[in-house]
């Protein structure tokens, strides 16, 4: 009985949110073939942000009711919508619902609120700040929990057609720790691989850095620079990928792509504006100086600057997966503070980069 007037309350809300109800009365009067008649149409105003507020509010008292008195509701692509004003006006619109008594959410925000929400006692409030409780930072996964991830999906096919564990890694390293990056790699690889036996770290490395190499190649139209800088740029391009097409599975090989790419980001950014200008916030760069021409020009160019960078991070990967004698573990964590560097400050993630490099080159210089 319970769950059938919840069933009949949830349709009745339904109804209301869909539809506007109206009401109809008419009288009349016949005499002698006259007739006189009135009508009149009554329709309901349409619900006020505080009347649908108490009657969702309403609502969840009856689920509430029903269930064990408590309910949590999961509300997830928050952190899709690009236009901070607009997360700004939804979150004020619906935070009069968020504190039902006995009612409790899991919302995805974006890194650039979760930062407004960790800055709350030097910035004061805002709407972050009021409407959350507490944020919870979710990490970017290792690669020993990537691989038994993709482990698991190896289990579904022939066993001459599962990735060997050392491919994986490389997958995850790929991945950068952002577990759809890592699916993605690893589908790449098992679409690519001729044979179990083949599928070397190596091998994985080639694969995944030729696709990359080519869709970036591919998109540099795309790109906020001039006509004469992306032309540039795909000079440099060309120079990468003939070194990987026609150069063996060796450090030297991605060295080689190394000092192809690596003067494109002087290209894109000529004037240091990520040095300058690069914190890539979207909710606080609304609020600072309008007038800053500096930071406007660093947002036409980070997208670029970010792609070029991460592609340096692959290609660095490469040289670290290929260096006789260094184990995965010893630089798994500096390549995913790189990865995870990059999203928001390109500059920081270019210091740790060349940071890392430098101790490879240093070391491979001392063993020779």
């Amino acid at each position: 009985r319970r769950y059938l007037d919840l069933y009949a309350e949830a349709e009745a809300f339904l109804e209301q949110l869909s539809f506007q109800s109206s009401r109809e009365t008419s009288a009349g009067l016949s005499l002698r073939g006259i007739s006189l008649g009135r009508k009149q149409t009554l329709a309901s105003r349409d619900l006020t942000l505080p009347g649908l507020t108490a009657r969702y509010t309403h609502f969840l008292d009856t689920v509430r009711s029903v269930y064990n008195g408590k309910i949590i509701i999961a509300i997830d692509e928050l952190d899709k919508v690009h236009d901070p004003e607009q997360v700004k006006a939804l979150l004020a619109e619906v935070k009069g619902a968020l504190f039902s008594a006995g009612t409790f959410y899991i919302i995805s925000i974006s890194e650039d609120a979760a930062r407004s929400f960790r800055s709350r006692l030097a910035s004061g409030r805002d709407i972050f700040e009021s409407t959350f409780d507490e944020v919870l930072d979710i990490d970017r996964i290792d690669v020993d929990a990537a691989v038994a991830i993709l482990q698991r999906l190896e289990e579904t096919g022939e066993n001459e057609t599962r990735l060997p564990g050392e491919s994986l890694e490389v997958a995850a390293l790929f991945g950068g720790g952002i577990p759809r990056e890592i699916i993605r790699a690893r589908r790449t690889l098992s679409f690519a691989m001729p044979k179990r036996v083949d599928a070397t770290p190596a091998w994985a490395a080639r694969t995944l850095m030729m696709e990359e190499l080519q869709k970036w190649q591919a998109h540099l139209g795309e790109a906020h620079l001039s006509g004469a800088d992306t032309i540039n740029i795909r000079r440099l391009s060309c120079v990468a990928l003939e070194a990987l097409q026609a150069g063996t599975d060796s450090t030297e090989t991605y060295s080689s792509m190394w000092d192809a790419l690596a003067p494109g980001i002087k290209i894109i950014d000529p004037e240091g504006l990520r040095i300058s200008a690069g914190f890539l916030s979207e909710y606080t760069a609304a609020d600072s100086d309008p007038s800053s021409e500096q930071q406007e020009g660093y947002r036409l160019i980070a997208g670029d600057l970010q792609t070029l960078l991460r592609l340096l991070i692959l290609i660095h990967s490469c040289e670290l997966i290929l260096w006789p004698g260094k184990t995965r573990p010893s630089y798994e964590g500096p390549l995913l503070e790189c990865h995870r560097a990059l999203a928001d400050k390109p500059a920081l993630a270019e210091t740790l980069l060349y940071e890392l490099r430098q101790e490879m080159l240093e070391a491979a210089a001392l063993s020779t």
